[in-house]
């Protein structure tokens, strides 16, 4: 199966990228023998000779998981559409969605830069200051990506939130202190009455693992967009990010 996918790869992609696509690419595959049959197969893209990949294409390992990459396209698409000519330095560019076959094939923009999962290792989490640093940059741009991409709530459009459910959830795996129930008291009550005007793409996996911090324009990229989803409520996002922290 594998040589058929690599030399149908490039002949797809050209017939449906979104933008031109030059027909001079060589394909690598990135092996990861140990990974989980749910993860994807990554084949990097490069045109002519050069050497950085120009593309990533996304292939899962089981046909059935076709459904999420799908998903992520589609989403890319609403969030780069949305921020329009800043979409660049938030995220990759959905290039292509298509079909080999069985196969389901994800091509998006390949992000050049330093992910932050491993510089974290080696320097960050050991120094308060660096991690302080590192959260107020990341809130900026994950407020100022909200912010661009939100859309008015039509009439009587109620938009699903698993909020309370999460809290109470939560409660149970910590047991917070007397201190912290009131807070989160407080912040149901918070979420019940809110009366919000917008909703926004929440990015669903958002931890530093899927944060890239861009060689070209240094700003932090966010990737893997697979279980985003439209929502009120962007704190999932925060959440999770000081969470895997």
């Amino acid at each position: 199966m594998l040589p058929p996918l690599i030399d149908s790869l490039t002949t797809s992609l050209i017939a449906n990228s979104r933008r031109p696509i030059k027909d001079d690419l060589n394909w690598v595959m990135l092996s990861n023998g140990a990974a989980d049959l749910n993860d994807n197969v990554i084949f990097f893209g490069f045109e002519g000779n050069g050497v950085e990949p120009s593309f990533v294409a996304k292939v899962p390992r089981l046909p059935s998981n076709g459904w999420i990459i799908q998903a992520e396209y589609e989403r890319l698409v609403n969030v780069w559409n949305l921020l329009g000519d800043s979409a660049y330095l938030h995220l990759p560019e959905p290039i292509a969605f298509f079909d080999i076959g069985r196969q389901r094939v994800l091509v998006i923009s390949y992000v050049r830069g330093e992910g932050l999962l491993f510089s974290s290792k080696k320097r960050l989490w050991h120094d308060p200051a660096q991690v302080m640093e590192l959260s107020l940059t990341v809130a900026h741009s994950l407020r100022e990506m909200h912010d661009k991409a939100e859309k008015e709530l039509a009439e009587n459009e109620q938009v699903p939130s698993d909020f309370l459910q999460n809290l109470e959830l939560f409660k149970q795996i910590y047991k917070p202190t007397e201190k912290e129930s009131l807070a989160f008291v407080e912040l149901a009550s918070h979420f019940e009455n809110r009366n919000g005007k917008y909703k926004t793409l929440v990015h669903g996996d958002f931890w530093h693992g899927n944060i890239i911090r861009g060689s070209l324009h240094n700003t932090l990229i966010f990737v893997d967009w697979q279980h985003s989803r439209w929502s009120q409520d962007v704190s999932t996002d925060v959440y999770l990010f000081l969470m895997a922290g």
